[in-house]
């Protein structure tokens, strides 16, 4: 080989390795973390933007989104001024889309979730791919375009079958139920149904084969649904109460606010509107905290529906209103067009990337 052409590979392999030191902190690691108060006052400015980074996503779970969005930007501002690109940028990327997500900014989401799942398809990592080809799947899913949510959604199934028993595999196989579940409840698809049947009780069985609490208390009130659709309230309820019980105490998420919404309307279909308008309160209450507004859309409108049903016309109404003001909020022609437009300029970027290979590989 030409002299010349090695060392022009070894200056570019030399600055790639200098790019991806620059951008690590060298003092954290995921066998011993730092707490992000510490790094963020080291003098290595990428600690800094890797302790930013650590107080966003503890603030984004606990829904303070505009207080992450600040820590986000301290972020990005640093790694952006040393040049970083690609994986140290990973972090930011996905924290960036689930905060966009929670505000309902799918064009924002979905933006960042592309970037994203380039970098895990170049790394070869199933696990990661299955989990950002979900995320942009239910991001389709939420602006009404089957298609590509299920388009995405199928595309992580053979990427979480390869996957060995374990944890991961019990929330990839509840998250990929979910979605099919929802993609279900527009199309009335039969197949969609066997498959969230399928990857529901999948997830279970192996839950309790690694004795993952957080798995089975998700699968016991994903299971619920399969129930729900089947008229089957008494056994619903069952599923429902096994998720509950598996909370720790004072514990709030996600899985528990639904778990209450799902049994509120449970008991709404039995009958027993008064039980029902308790659990339902608790779960508007537990949405409302978390700040996502589809579910707290959700909340409203299952309030709405129990309290007509006790003769609460007024709180029906109020409750119809919240939900209308929303959902209207949401439901753009807008922000339809801006989700397609992301994803046409990042198929157009791969085609001319994969164009750009080939013609080098012919020279």
């Amino acid at each position: 080989m030409n002299k010349q052409i090695i060392l022009v590979i070894l200056i570019c392999l030399a600055g790639f390795n200098s790019s991806g030191q620059q951008c690590i902190c060298k003092e954290y690691s995921n066998e011993e973390k730092i707490k992000p108060e510490i790094l963020i006052q080291s003098p290595d400015n990428i600690c800094k933007a890797k302790g930013y980074g650590e107080m966003a996503a503890a603030l984004v779970d606990a829904s303070s989104l505009d207080s992450a969005e600040l820590m986000l930007s301290k972020a990005g501002k640093i790694y952006e001024e040393a040049g970083c690109k690609g994986k140290p940028l990973q972090q930011i990327w996905r924290l960036w889309s689930r905060l966009s997500y929670l505000r309902a900014d799918y064009h924002r989401a979905l933006e960042y979730s592309l970037k994203d799942l380039e970098l895990v398809q170049a790394e070869n990592n199933p696990r990661d791919e299955a989990e950002v080809l979900l995320n942009i799947s239910q991001v389709f899913a939420r602006m009404g375009q089957t298609d590509k949510a299920l388009a995405y959604a199928r595309q992580s199934v053979p990427l979480i079958i390869q996957m060995k028993n374990e944890p991961a595999k019990t929330d990839l196989l509840n998250k990929a139920g979910g979605r099919y579940y929802f993609l279900y409840q527009d199309t009335k698809s039969k197949g969609l149904l066997d498959s969230t049947s399928l990857f529901f009780r999948q997830a279970l069985d192996i839950a309790r084969l690694v004795n993952y609490k957080k798995g089975m208390q998700t699968s016991y009130n994903k299971m619920n649904s399969l129930a729900y659709q089947q008229k089957n309230y008494p056994l619903a309820l069952q599923y429902i109460d096994s998720s509950i019980a598996l909370s720790s105490p004072g514990e709030i998420n996600t899985v528990l606010a639904t778990s209450y919404g799902d049994k509120g309307n449970i008991l709404l279909k039995m009958g027993q509107f008064k039980e029902a308008r308790r659990w339902a309160d608790s779960c508007l209450h537990y949405y409302t905290q978390m700040k996502f507004p589809p579910l707290i859309a959700n909340a409203y409108s299952l309030l709405a529906e129990i309290a007509d049903s006790l003769g609460d016309h007024k709180t029906a109404y109020a409750a119809l209103y919240a939900e209308k003001k929303i959902t209207d909020s949401l439901n753009t022609a807008d922000k339809a067009k801006a989700v397609s437009e992301v994803e046409k300029k990042y198929n157009q970027a791969k085609n001319e990337k994969t164009i750009k290979e080939l013609n080098q590989q012919k020279q």
